[in-house]
């Protein structure tokens, strides 16, 4: 069973490892430069993950597929997560561009893309839509929180209530999931063509972000940054999926509700969060360092849980 777990995560992340070592090849012969980093993160950013948002959204009407409890579970660890890795960066007394990249790292899973492969794989299609509309809701929670983060910590705590709404205003990804939401609420059904257009299209695009991740590993970095790399790993990959499960397990919760809550809340840190440390001017470096390292880090730590649970009948 261990094996079995162990290989299907493989498969799931080693085309991510593949697209990272592909920028890393590129950056290194010369045909990545930082211009074309610059451009490729910004259509990601703006373009593909937008269309991935609205398609997401509008799968399939709210009322058929929203979880209620699920969502309230992963919204009060999202918050306990921001406030424990907040603390940690003040402690350690992290400048502003290291701290805000460590706090998105901390708390924005990979859901449009391992989490979802995962919860698929343990479940079938047919958990699609339930994961589709609750990565959605999550999504803008991890936006809102995430431009938060940037635009409180790198305006040396000058946060207005109107420079937050412009921020989110401006954010491409958040207006993706507001464009949807009227769609979805009035079950307005797009047809499956469409949808399987925007799927190829997100797919064919997203490895753009990859190979830009890539591009900007750099060994002397990671060595530089293994302190607040662990400490995002710690927080991501072991404590944001334990303390998430602990409130279902004692509701008396399990199998496909508590297993869709581990798999979303055990991915590693989202390419997106690279991009969106590029867009506000953060620590690019360090963020795809903390994408990368979490990636690692979940072939074990995810393979380990899904093994547990399973073995306790748990999901």
């Amino acid at each position: 069973m261990f094996l079995d777990v162990l290989s299907f995560t493989v498969s799931v992340t080693a085309p991510i490892f593949l697209w990272l070592v592909v920028g890393a090849v590129l950056r290194w012969v010369g045909l990545l430069s930082d211009r074309w980093i610059h451009r490729g993160s910004t259509f990601v950013f703006y373009v593909s993950l937008p269309v991935l948002m609205f398609t997401s959204t509008i799968r399939q009407p709210i009322s058929e597929a929203v979880e209620p409890l699920l969502f309230i579970v992963c919204l009060m660890v999202t918050v306990c997560i921001l406030l424990l890795s907040r603390w940690w960066a003040a402690k350690d007394r992290l400048p502003p561009e290291d701290a805000t990249v460590l706090q998105q790292g901390a708390l924005r899973g990979n859901l449009g893309i391992i989490g979802i492969l995962l919860c698929i794989n343990a479940y079938g299609n047919n958990v699609l839509a339930q994961v589709s509309l609750l990565m959605a809701m999550l999504t803008i929670v991890y936006n809102i929180l995430s431009v938060y983060i940037f635009v409180d910590g790198l305006n040396e705590g000058r946060l207005s209530l109107k420079l937050l709404l412009k921020s989110l205003l401006k954010n491409p990804l958040i207006l993706a999931i507001l464009a949807a939401l009227p769609l979805a609420l009035a079950s307005v059904s797009i047809d499956s063509y469409w949808l399987q257009t925007s799927d190829l299209f997100v797919k064919s695009t997203l490895p753009i972000a990859l190979i830009c991740i890539g591009g900007t590993l750099s060994y002397r970095s990671v060595k530089d940054d293994v302190l607040p790399l662990l400490k995002t790993a710690f927080l991501k990959l072991i404590l944001m999926p334990l303390i998430a499960i602990l409130p279902l397990f004692f509701l008396g919760e399990h199998g496909q509700k508590l297993g869709v809550v581990f798999l979303l809340m055990a991915s590693p840190t989202a390419a997106a969060s690279f991009v969106m440390a590029k867009a506000y001017r953060g620590n690019a470096t360090l963020a795809a360092n903390i994408v990368v390292f979490t990636t690692i880090g979940s072939l074990l730590t995810i393979s380990l849980g899904v093994f547990l649970l399973t073995f306790w009948q748990l999901m």
